[in-house]
């Protein structure tokens, strides 16, 4: 009777390995497709690293092309403004100047009102002396 249940025991046994063998076979494949996953994705990554670096130093080289173009924008606003003080002190020259004529237009105005009023009596002055 015992020989019996030793060959029952070692078949429920043999199934029960083969089932567990089956189990493993089935998550080896299964990790193994992980991996293969894992893996596209690592290259995916590296990929997107590498397109990241190249767009980081493309980040860096118009930096400084941009920071070139500033300072040569900046020299020339330095340049302008120079300019633009040396127009200012010459219009404030001019204002000066201008100033200057103002005041003998008023004196000429003076003149050409006190010649004309002086005129005019003179006239009145001729028309009366010699119709009266």
């Amino acid at each position: 009777m015992e020989a019996m249940r030793e060959v029952w025991t070692d078949d429920r046994l043999d199934r029960l390995n083969a089932k567990v063998d089956a189990g493993f076979e089935r998550m080896d494949r299964r990790f193994d497709a992980m991996d293969e996953h894992f893996k596209a994705m690592g290259e995916r990554f590296t990929g997107m690293e590498e397109r990241l670096a190249g767009m980081e130093l493309l980040s860096k080289e118009r930096h400084e092309v941009t920071g070139e173009r500033f300072a040569l924008v900046d020299e020339r606003l330095k340049a302008i403004d120079g300019h633009s003080r040396a127009v200012d002190r010459r219009l404030e020259r001019m204002d000066g100047r201008l100033e200057t004529l103002d005041a003998h237009f008023t004196r000429l105005q003076a003149v050409i009102i006190r010649s004309f009023v002086g005129a005019t009596v003179a006239g009145v002055v001729t028309y009366l002396v010699t119709h009266l």
